[in-house]
């Protein structure tokens, strides 16, 4: 191998691992109290066991749809500071014997953590609309109509219990009363402290442990006279952090941790892995570095450097091994293996690591140096979409039962969103010849054949799994609901895609259209499997509503106008081509490409 590209390769590699231990670094903690040990230790909450950083940074998303927040001070703080003080303080009825301290309190109470942003549940609750939507709870309780929106969120929540669908304003006012309810609880019970009921012997199988949270435990150990340790350890660490006392909080956070390692190891290594899994935030790490590749693509594209696309296809390749590392890590996690895909958050990076691979094989077939560019247009894209979803909550809880089965979500789940990646990659090929036959003029009769022949080998696998994928799905449906096919809104999706696909196949065989029709086409496509993906889980309606979305209508519109746009240009008169322009023979249709 020649040496330059020998170097420029060790040189990236070696700036991407340092970039990504920058960020990946664990955040700084105010005062003395450990709080990254504490963030380690066993919690459980939505029916899961993970560590008490994720508790923090599932109830940050769920209440600010951010993982950290700004304190009164206006300092960002992450949200294992703001739990750890949830826990300390008393928000409903503070003792002599353990009074609330002040700085805790005023961190928990008047830090800006609740996002309100719709108008008419801001004016119900009697608040200001503010930039960022943010409130405090100390604002929410001194609202002039706090008790009519309590009134209000209650009735909502007695609707959802009798399965009784909810107005849009009324699902809105219910999420924001949840949000408030939700803290008061973590508040009140401590609800998501682990403790094992050692009322009973602790069982030989783990999996048959009966966890309690640390309100029933110490009823528990109250009315039968019997402490449990794990409770009397609970109750040490929140007064020493009650009153502020870091030698004697951190001393007992290492005996609990200590005593729980020794009778539950394996949950003790999971939620340890999982801290660190946070922390290093692998497909925040992917999103960057797409983004970087792409800007070193376009660069080496532009100014016909090698040596930068060189370092782009390295930096995929480094996005890859990162973003299927990532993979493993939530199989274990999740005790799911040869599993990709489980809920909207996977299938968003799934399809964005897929359409990676893919590129980097396109051009490592063809070296047309356009393959970093598919690559962070897919990657970045979708690793985008997946740092929104995971906004929304855990994005590693457990699945509802249906969709309890490994082998189906193995093999149809992700079959289909192959399909996924390979319809956005063939629009992604599209949009690149229909810029580069727009505003090039070095755009050659063969470079366009190639992307032709790219667009149509892509397309062809596309048709392939989508097909595939729905007639699997139709198998599964066939022995969870006793029928092949029923007309689902996301069964239509999946077969407009494959519909849209063999359209598109058939119209090129028949002659219909030419390279630039298939590019256009191939655009449209994008529109139809964003709908599919996402535009059906916006309705809310059918079997398959397994990941409501109550945003992103304006983004996906967005999306969808954004391709149409691209359609729109590339539809324009063959003599406005930049490709064209004092070539009398040529046109973007000419084509060397001898396949039918």
């Amino acid at each position: 191998m020649n040496p330059r590209p020998t170097r420029t390769i060790l040189v990236t590699l070696a700036l991407a691992l340092a970039l990504a231990a920058y960020i990946g670094r664990p955040p700084s903690h105010r005062g003395d109290l450990d709080l990254a040990a504490f963030g380690k230790v066993p919690a459980v909450m939505d029916g899961r066991v993970k560590p008490m950083d994720s508790v923090a940074r599932n109830t940050m998303r769920l209440i600010s749809e951010r993982q950290a927040y700004v304190d009164p001070d206006g300092n960002r703080r992450p949200a294992m500071d703001w739990l750890a003080d949830l826990l300390a303080v008393d928000l409903v009825s503070p003792t002599p014997q353990v009074p609330n301290d002040p700085e805790k309190l005023r961190n928990v109470a008047d830090s800006h953590v609740f996002r309100i942003h719709n108008p008419q549940v801001l004016k119900t609750i009697g608040l200001e609309r503010r930039k960022r939507f943010r409130y405090s709870l100390n604002e929410i309780e001194a609202a002039p109509n706090y008790e009519k929106f309590l009134q209000l969120g209650r009735e909502a929540s007695q609707k959802l219990q009798r399965k009784e669908k909810l107005s849009f304003f009324q699902d809105k006012l219910h999420n924001a009363y949840s949000s408030v309810m939700m803290v008061k609880a973590i508040n009140i019970y401590r609800r998501p402290l682990l403790v094992p009921d050692t009322s009973v012997p602790i069982p030989k199988d783990r999996d048959k442990q009966q966890w309690l949270s640390y309100a029933e435990a110490d009823h528990i150990a109250h009315m039968s006279a019997t402490p449990n340790p794990y409770a009397e350890a609970w109750r040490i660490i929140l007064a020493a952090n009650a009153h502020d006392r870091a030698v004697d909080f951190n001393a007992a956070v290492s005996a609990y941790r200590n005593r729980f390692d020794q009778q539950f190891p394996d949950l003790t290594d999971r939620t340890r892995f999982e801290y660190h899994y946070n922390h290093v935030a692998p497909y925040f790490q992917c999103f960057i570095f797409s983004i970087l590749l792409g800007l070193l693509g376009a660069l080496g594209l532009l100014f016909r450097v090698p040596r930068l696309i060189t370092a782009a296809n390295t930096l995929t390749v480094f996005v890859l091994v990162v973003a299927f590392v990532g993979f493993l890590a939530r199989m274990y996690l999740m005790d799911r293996l040869y599993v990709f895909v489980t809920n909207l958050y996977s299938s968003a990076i799934f399809v964005g690591f897929i359409g990676m691979a893919a590129a980097y094989c396109l051009e490592r077939i063809y070296k047309l140096g356009i393959g970093p560019l598919l690559a962070s247009a897919i990657g970045s894209t979708c690793f985008l979409v997946a740092i929104n979803l995971d906004a929304k909550g855990d994005n590693l809880a457990q699945l509802q039962a249906v969709l309890d089965t490994n082998f189906w979500l193995a093999t149809h789940v992700t079959t289909v969103t192959m399909g996924y990646s390979a319809t956005f990659l063939a629009g992604a090929l599209g949009a690149f010849f229909i810029f580069a036959g727009v505003f090039n003029p070095n755009f050659s009769p063969k470079y366009r054949a190639d992307i032709n022949r790219m667009t149509y080998g892509t397309i062809c696998f596309a048709l392939l799994l989508s097909f595939v994928g729905t007639v699997t799905g139709g198998i599964w449906a066939d022995q969870s609901w006793g029928r092949f096919w029923g007309w689902d809104v996301k069964e239509n999706g999946a077969l407009i895609i494959v519909l849209w696909n063999a359209l598109i196949l058939h119209a090129r065989w028949a002659g219909m259209v030419k390279p630039r029709g298939i590019a256009v086409l191939a655009v449209f496509g994008n529109c139809i499997t964003a709908f599919s993906w996402f535009g059906v889980n916006m309705l809310n309606v059918g079997l398959h509503s397994y990941g409501p979305m109550e945003s992103g209508a304006l983004y996906l519109g967005l999306f969808v106008i954004s391709q149409l746009f691209i359609m729109a240009i590339g539809m324009m008169p063959q003599s406005k081509w930049a490709s064209n322009q004092n070539k009398p023979n040529a046109s973007p249709d000419a084509s060397t490409d001898a396949t039918p």
